[in-house]
């Protein structure tokens, strides 16, 4: 079901929702309020923030309207996402990458993920692949704690696995990767890596 969001009919369908979201402060979803409080906690002490699962990349305008010092650099695997995104937003910092599979350096930036460990099979191997990176923040956004469970729904004409995270397997992993909650807003948390742990 993951590649289905490499469907050519879906970059439109998103971009079109995020650009009447993106018409005023008060027209944004609400994960986006959750990021910008978020993000604001530490938004001088990092200097790049790495969408993963950017879709149509726009967080990259969310960002530079109300972030603009922290640099913004997006990755999804669908390549039709991309592609849009670099022509819609015109910036070169969108890749075509598998967030599994990332080579850099983020020792002093923002990993963020919003609607990607929500929609995959395996959440918390996905966090576990995440959280291996250790970033010095990582910033998980529409992420539901309660009871585990794994259900599909309909979005833009396609079906998406909607994956719930069991609150303590959830707690259990961000502890084990050495990782600490610092803050949360509705269902996104930021994490701090703890260096000396």
């Amino acid at each position: 079901m993951e590649d289905n969001w490499k469907s050519p009919s879906i970059p439109q369908q998103q971009l079109n929702l995020n650009i009447r979201q993106l018409s005023s402060h008060t027209s944004y979803a609400p994960h986006w309020h959750q990021f910008l409080t978020l993000t604001k906690v530490i938004e001088n002490k990092v200097y790049t923030l790495y969408d993963l699962g950017c879709g149509v990349g726009s967080l990259y305008k969310l960002l530079k309207d109300n972030l603009p010092n922290i640099k913004y650099v997006g990755i999804d695997f669908s390549e039709s996402m991309i592609d849009l995104a670099k022509k819609t937003w015109d910036s070169k910092n969108f890749y075509v990458d598998d967030f599994r599979n990332l080579k850099e350096d983020f020792s002093n930036s923002i990993l963020y993920a919003s609607g990607l460990l929500d929609i995959l099979p395996d959440g918390v191997k996905e966090l576990d692949t995440i959280l291996n990176y250790k970033a010095k923040y990582v910033l998980l956004s529409r992420v539901e704690v309660s009871q585990k469970s794994i259900s599909t729904y309909m979005a833009y004409g396609i079906e998406i696995t909607k994956y719930i995270f069991d609150k303590q397997e959830f707690l259990d992993k961000i502890e084990e990767k050495h990782y600490r909650i610092i803050a949360s807003s509705g269902n996104s948390y930021l994490l701090e890596f703890i260096v000396d742990k």
